[in-house]
């Protein structure tokens, strides 16, 4: 589901029963499937596809108030979805039989459903077939606040901020059902949780930085905080006490172009400050082509009066100190893109999804020349502690 243009769509789009059907059983056709096909073994252990669940419907939802007066139709979209499956010979009328009776007792009507009721039954469905699928719902860094994501450029060195913020969200997926901490719901929780940054890189060539959405080393500690901490809050509610494993999902995938690099199109901070650059930590790449130009424009108003009036332009505004020390190891001497692999280990990242749709990536229609491939290449080859004892040097 997609949260729509407006509160109205957003809900209508629960609240139909033919979409719905469609929806669950899309959802449940995937988790078959996924189940169904190991595509590696490492070691004993069977490794299928994932799934990542709804992007921007938890984001919008929880910043705009999305949702809260839906009633899907949750009961009969179910019974639907298991007819669907077994005309297409996907169940077995024995099969069906069963799941009819968790679903009569987990959703057994329509008569007080709630969003929190669509997303239990989400739940449901992929643990019932695919019980093997790792999943997780997508969340975004703007969820929550009427700023967006600007709260994060404002919150350096404020960990109340921060905590805010975290508790805020990780209550938001609680009280919606997305994650859920009492039984019979509690064993049906996901996998993991996504994180959506927002895809757009910072610089696009022959144009301006993109305002808002140019995060500086202060900002990406703000942003690793934020997540690491609603990982640590749900996995403390839902009783394991153990970290929920966190994805980075559409994290851009640009970087600061080089001064050999003629044919850029795209770029960003997120690959420096992750996997490193040596060249930014002694400040050679801010020079090229009119990366110069666009870096010394000056701050956009949305950073706050505290850092324009500290840092007149982007280019001392991406220079800033550390402020997190205590939090991040500094590399290469003060470096402030020196690689924060290890770092992300500790937070409880697994996964960087690299880029989005229409942006520089694995994914996307432009080309970097190979540079991400590269520095993934290089941290492949050399070995680090998964505990983060032992930080690797990010250098090609």
């Amino acid at each position: 589901m997609h949260p729509g243009g407006s509160q109205v769509e957003a809900e209508a789009q629960v609240n139909d029963l033919n979409l719905l059907t469609q929806h669950f059983s899309y959802l449940a056709i995937t988790s078959l499937y996924l189940q169904n096909h190991i595509v590696a073994k490492r070691g004993n252990v069977d490794v299928r596809g994932s799934i990542v669940l709804n992007p921007d419907t938890y984001g919008m939802g929880s910043k705009n108030g999305y949702y809260q007066t839906a009633k899907p139709p949750v009961h009969k979209a179910l019974t639907d979805m298991l007819s669907y499956l077994q005309s297409h010979s996907l169940i077995t009328a024995d099969q069906k039989a069963g799941y009819e009776s968790a679903i009569n007792n987990l959703f057994p009507d329509d008569a007080d459903t709630s969003f929190k009721t669509y997303n239990q039954a989400i739940n449901w469905i992929v643990h019932a077939f695919g019980p093997n699928v790792t999943y997780g719902p997508a969340d975004n860094i703007w969820a929550g606040d009427t700023t967006g994501h600007t709260w994060v450029h404002t919150a350096v060195s404020d960990a109340k901020t921060i905590q805010t913020h975290v508790n805020a969200e990780a209550k938001y997926l609680l009280d919606n059902g997305v994650f859920s901490d009492a039984a019979p719901y509690k064993g049906l929780n996901p996998t993991f949780i996504a994180f959506d940054k927002y895809e757009r890189n910072t610089f696009v060539k022959g144009n301006h930085v993109l305002a808002n959405y140019f995060y500086s080393a202060n900002d990406w500690s703000t942003y690793m905080q934020y997540v690491s901490g609603v990982s640590q809050y749900i996995s403390n509610h839902v009783g394991d006490n153990k970290a929920l494993p966190i994805m980075l999902f559409q994290t851009p995938g640009g970087h600061i172009p080089s001064t050999s690099e003629i044919n850029w199109q795209y770029g960003s901070t997120a690959v420096d400050y992750i996997l490193g650059d040596d060249s930014v930590c002694k400040q050679a790449d801010v020079g090229v082509n009119n990366i110069a130009k666009m870096l010394n424009e000056s701050l956009d108003s949305v950073y706050g009066s505290d850092n324009t009036g500290k840092y007149s332009t982007y280019l001392q505004y991406l220079y800033a100190p550390i402020q997190h020390q205590t939090y991040y190891t500094v590399h290469n001497g003060n470096c402030i893109m020196g690689g924060h692999m290890a770092e992300l280990i500790q937070d409880h990242v697994f996964s960087v999804l690299w880029g989005g749709g229409s942006t520089t990536s694995i994914s996307g229609p432009e080309d970097d020349g190979g540079y991400l491939s590269n520095k993934i290449k290089s941290y492949m080859s050399q070995p680090y502690d998964l505990q983060g004892n032992v930080i690797p040097q990010p250098y090609s």
